[in-house]
């Protein structure tokens, strides 16, 4: 079978709008064969049915994981905007400006003024100086987001913890070596 016509295959189980788009895009005298090539496989009763097109396992694993990263990608996002001040506050109380400063960047979030309110005169200029200078980074943005929504989903499952027992003695560590040293 020729290349045009392997093509046309291809093409004809392509949408309408797809299949346009794509002969726009090649040489007119290619274009010109593939529609008539096009008009022959519809002659010929070839009814594209997209249905019966079906990917390898890989490619539906791959579609899947693709899916599935959207969807964990838009909960950090949501769970990050959800926090109060005082959750955020408590989180990034210890981190350095320019981590907070690309957190800020990522979107405009709900506690971003009471949280910048909260800060020192001076954290405060540094945080905006790092959010006005954070740069396009993907990737470090994913994480520090990811980070933060982590700390949140820890500090809640610590919140709806059942108390402990109390924590064992502080010499319980050292008594516990004494053991494996007398051994």
């Amino acid at each position: 079978m020729s290349g045009h016509r392997k093509a046309a295959l291809a093409l004809h189980a392509l949408a309408v709008e797809d299949r346009d788009l794509i002969l726009a895009g090649l040489p007119v005298a290619d274009a010109q064969r593939l529609r008539k090539l096009q008009a022959e496989l519809d002659e010929l009763g070839f009814v594209p049915e997209v249905t019966q097109l079906a990917l390898p396992p890989a490619f539906e694993e791959l579609a899947a994981s693709n899916r599935a990263d959207e969807q964990s990608a838009a909960q950090p996002i949501a769970l990050v905007a959800a926090a109060s001040p005082d959750q955020i506050s408590a989180i990034l109380e210890h981190e350095p400006a320019s981590l907070i400063g690309l957190l800020l960047s990522i979107e405009r979030w709900p506690w971003e003024r009471a949280f910048l309110s909260g800060l020192s005169g001076e954290k405060r200029v540094n945080v905006e100086a790092c959010r006005s200078v954070a740069g396009e980074a993907p990737a470090r943005r994913t994480y520090v987001l990811d980070s933060v929504a982590a700390a949140l989903r820890a500090r809640a499952d610590l919140a709806h913890q059942p108390a402990s027992s109390p924590r064992p003695r502080r010499w319980y560590g050292w008594l516990k070596g004494v053991r494996s040293w007398q051994r």
